[in-house]
């Protein structure tokens, strides 16, 4: 089997510094294919406690298959999920471990379609 890095390119942003939360990534590493990836994801906020987080990511679904997540569905296109997560009040970052299996060497970076980000007290942090 061939190794293949995975590296989960959930948000690259040029302006990151004046949005009021970022979502974070975990550096790549090496999975041999057919072998499961556990991707660690947060959403974490500059600006105080996170309401509510509602993400929408995308990969190649011919070359990851999702296996799973707390906070995370299927989207309504194949190779898309949904993550949502609520805040308890007084956490600055929410956080999950997405899981797939390396289905094939080529494209396993997860991307960020569009996000939407409230505080606490409901006022929206910033929408893509």
């Amino acid at each position: 089997m061939k190794m293949k890095k995975v590296k989960a390119v959930l948000a690259a942003f040029a302006l990151v510094a004046m949005m009021p939360f970022q979502v974070m990534e975990e550096t790549g590493r090496s999975v041999k294919t057919g072998e499961t990836a556990e991707i660690k994801f947060a959403v974490a906020s500059t600006a105080g406690a996170i309401g509510e987080a509602n993400v929408t990511l995308t990969y190649d679904a011919s070359a990851l298959q999702f296996e799973g997540a707390e906070g995370v569905t299927e989207g309504s296109e194949k190779g898309s999920l949904v993550y949502t997560g609520k805040g308890d009040g007084t956490a600055a970052e929410l956080r999950t471990t997405l899981k797939f299996k390396v289905l094939k060497a080529g494209d396993l970076s997860i991307h960020v379609a569009s996000y939407q980000v409230t505080s606490s007290v409901g006022a929206q942090l910033t929408e893509v």
